[in-house]
């Protein structure tokens, strides 16, 4: 720096000295030439003298300032250099920082990863466990419909809607039952020739609760209850044959027999249909089952349906129904089946005042019903709002206005209806959740909002096909 200084301030200096040094001579030789001419020339040399000497002055000025620049640009020079000493210091710094971000991010993102993960495995043992409590409490819903509708049917009620009294209600009923077997067969014993021809069959209500009780027992042992050429729906049975060691029951053209058998009553959804006829040749005891045909030919047995009489509900619609009926006598023998077919074999349909309601609530394409809403426990009943819409479904409490829930309609929707004579009925939604309700003591109510909400679905999920397509 200091050579290259040097050399800029070389040349430089020379020619200015050179430059001085040819006024000077030139102004010796003015006044040289001057010199005869006299006191004018020495007023003119003097002026020159001063112009020469100020011309000097400002040289040499121009020479400070010159040298303070170079002085300045120096040590601009070596301030540059130090800011750039930084700067490279500053880029390396930042590359490691930098580099050391990159880790941590990768550490985070590997650990936030293996964080979903078991998140993801909590959510779906949490859905499967879901999953699992919603079947259980089905179940138990449909299995404590029909011990309350078989305590009904005998007149015995729990004073509490829980384990511990239905377990009492349903000892005491068992005691019952098993006092008046053993009474009905100690009369068997002394009146071995009792017979009631030519009686007419009448509801299993009014029938003897003697021996009404081993229906059920007697259909399951004998393997008259299951799905046949099928498999088992909401609201059928499949129940395995028993494994007693018992011998085949005896089946005799000559034995019990039904004159007369019939099914009388209205098959409409909300109707109550009953499978009535003359017992002759010493017929005590009727088994019934009611069964669905389908179309396709296959027989389904419906859950809970083995009475004489049976409610007409919206599972019918569309389906051909039937009853079964197993005579029997005193002595255990047992008579040819007997099959009729109600509404004269064609499907059940809805009356046309409720298919009319049906069809115009479909055409407004929005309804509002009015409901009862089962809460946390069996005993607590809200009133609430079914609000059904072309896309979708809304439940929602009336005196809180919650909105339980609100969802499109999919194909995961699924409407249950319990066996027996009841109002209820469950909706399970996408989710998997249960949500159950229930008219007011209107079976009919029940029925007509069902099928309106399975018609309201199918149409939503006809309409995204035809989107889709």
């Amino acid at each position: 720096m200091n050579q290259e200084n040097k050399l800029r301030k070389g040349p430089s200096r020379e020619h200015d000295d050179n430059l001085v040094q040819a006024r000077r001579s030139g102004a010796s030789n003015r006044h040289d030439s001057r010199t005869p001419l006299g006191k004018g020339d020495d007023r003119l040399n003097s002026s020159q003298d001063q112009e020469a000497m100020e011309l000097a002055a400002r040289v040499g000025a121009q020479k400070e300032e010159i040298l303070i620049l170079r002085q300045q640009i120096d040590a601009a020079r070596i301030k540059e250099l130090q800011l750039l000493n930084e700067k490279y210091a500053l880029e390396r710094k930042f590359s490691d920082l930098r580099m050391a971000i990159d880790e941590k991010q990768n550490e985070a993102i590997a650990s936030a990863l293996n964080e979903l993960t078991r998140r993801r495995g909590g959510l779906e043992e949490n859905l499967k466990l879901a999953n699992d409590l919603k079947v259980a409490e089905d179940e138990r819903y449909i299995f404590t419909s029909s011990i309350l509708r078989i305590l009904a049917d005998y007149g015995v009620w729990p004073h509490a809607i829980s384990a511990s009294a239905i377990s009492s209600s349903v000892k005491i009923l068992y005691d019952q039952l098993q006092w008046s077997t053993s009474h009905v067969q100690g009369q068997m014993d002394t009146s071995p020739t009792l017979h009631i021809d030519e009686q007419p069959i009448i509801p299993v209500d009014k029938m003897s609760r003697d021996v009404v009780g081993s229906t059920h027992q007697n259909l399951t042992d004998r393997g008259l209850m299951g799905v046949r050429n099928g498999n088992m729906p909401t609201n059928s049975v499949d129940l395995p044959p028993s494994s007693h060691d018992e011998a085949p029951p005896i089946v005799s053209k000559e034995g019990p027999a039904i004159e007369s058998f019939r099914i009388v009553g209205d098959a409409f959804p909300g109707g109550k249909l009953l499978g009535c006829g003359y017992p002759v040749r010493g017929t005590t005891l009727c088994m019934f089952q009611w069964v669905h045909h389908l179309a396709d030919g296959r027989t389904q047995y419906i859950k809970g349906a083995t009475n004489p009489d049976y409610v007409v509900t919206a599972d019918d619609v569309d389906k051909r129904i039937a009853v079964e009926c197993i005579p029997m006598d005193d002595k255990g023998r047992q008579g040819q089946i007997i099959k009729q077919f109600a509404n004269d074999k064609n499907k059940i349909s809805c009356d046309p005042e409720m298919q009319w309601e049906i069809d115009r609530y479909v055409g407004k394409g929005q309804v509002t019903f009015s409901v009862l809403f089962l809460m946390d426990s069996y005993d607590k009943w809200e009133s609430a709002a079914l609000v059904l819409r072309h896309s979708g479904y809304q439940i929602m409490i009336n005196r809180t206005e919650e909105v339980v829930i609100a969802e499109n309609f999919s194909r995961d929707l699924t409407i249950k209806i319990p066996p027996g004579f009841s109002t209820q009925f469950v909706l399970t939604g996408s989710n998997g959740s249960s949500y159950p309700l229930s008219t007011y003591d209107d079976v009919r109510a029940r029925d007509t909002i069902v099928l309106t909400m399975r018609m309201f679905q199918s149409k939503a999920m006809d309409y995204r096909r035809k989107v889709k397509a």
